[in-house]
């Protein structure tokens, strides 16, 4: 059987040569590893620390304390929301959605199936037969239209 040479990174070698001690093995050992396994269920790790020492950043904020600290529920006067131009635009779109969600569930229950039964069979491809997509059909009804 004939031998390639292969150069290989310092940085390379170092981190084989770290994976391989963590692991009892020797380089060549961890590399037929690496080649044996199909399934990629070995993973290079470039961390030269075993990961049994490392913390998640959950168990950091357990161990400082910092978990349950604070209640997001109460209102903090000292830390007021800051309101910007982006954050008023999400909460808009998201007040529109959840007015469609609304009216949909409304025209949905008048006619006696789901949302999603009524979705499928008026808008099989995601328009109507006028072309028009489910957004623009639920904003063309006006809640007051709906509780009526």
């Amino acid at each position: 059987m004939a031998t390639a040479t292969l150069e290989i990174d310092q940085t390379l070698l170092q981190t084989l040569q770290a994976q391989a001690s963590n692991l009892g093995l020797s380089v060549d050992a961890l590399l037929r590893k690496f080649a044996e396994n199909k399934n990629n269920e070995l993973a290079l790790s470039y961390d030269t620390e075993p990961k049994a020492t490392q913390l998640t950043p959950y168990q950091i904020a357990k161990a400082k304390g910092l978990l349950g600290a604070v209640d997001s529920n109460v209102p903090n006067p000292d830390s007021p929301p800051i309101h910007t131009e982006f954050g008023e635009y999400l909460a808009k779109k998201h007040e529109d959605e959840k007015q469609r969600f609304f009216v949909l569930e409304e025209i949905a229950e008048k006619e006696g199936v789901t949302p999603q039964e009524w979705v499928r069979k008026n808008c099989p491809d995601g328009k109507d037969n006028q072309g028009r997509s489910l957004s623009q059909i639920l904003d063309s009804f006006s809640v007051t239209e709906m509780t009526r």
